[in-house]
């Protein structure tokens, strides 16, 4: 991001050596936000630059305000419903399945549809325990990552269920 230049001066003369950045009251100093997370932060005239440090970015443990606990058994429940369809059995956890009528059920391998199943469960199940795991180290960003990551596995996990397991 470019610093931006005002105009000094009565005339419309443009002073090259002058910036306009936004001043903080609490630490009297300037502060410009740069690219990557670095601030340059400006003393009054008389002393020049203070400092070029890197900005604190906000983690995923800023956006969590509900007990840990909570997250951990999601995950321990999410890891045993996907080890479960995994496994083959557990086909009446399969939404839209476990309602077909015989006819529609006959169409798909019951087998292969709770693999599929199961195994995107457990890529979704995974991630949400990185999340859990990293949370005080991944940026707080990595949470629209993830809805991308979860998103595509949902939408795979479709296509994976009409394609490859019917007979």
């Amino acid at each position: 991001m470019p610093l931006e230049r005002r105009k000094f001066g009565a005339g419309n003369e443009q002073n090259e050596n002058h910036f306009a950045v936004p001043y903080n009251l609490v630490t009297g100093c300037w502060n410009q936000k740069m690219p990557d997370g670095f601030v340059l932060r400006f003393a009054p005239a008389d002393v020049g630059i203070v400092s070029l440090e890197m900005e604190d970015k906000m983690k995923l443990s800023d956006l969590s305000h509900g007990p840990k606990w909570i997250l951990w058994v999601l995950i321990l429940v999410l890891a045993i419903i996907s080890i479960v369809l995994i496994s083959g059995h557990g086909s009446w956890l399969v939404s839209g399945y476990n309602t077909a009528p015989k006819e529609e059920k006959e169409k798909y391998d019951r087998k292969k549809l709770c693999r599929v199943t199961g195994v995107g469960l457990g890529v979704i199940t995974v991630l949400i325990f990185i999340m859990g795991l990293f949370e005080n180290v991944l940026p707080a960003g990595f949470l629209y990552a993830a809805l991308g990551i979860i998103l595509t596995d949902a939408l795979l996990i479709v296509i994976g269920c009409n394609t490859i397991c019917k007979k």
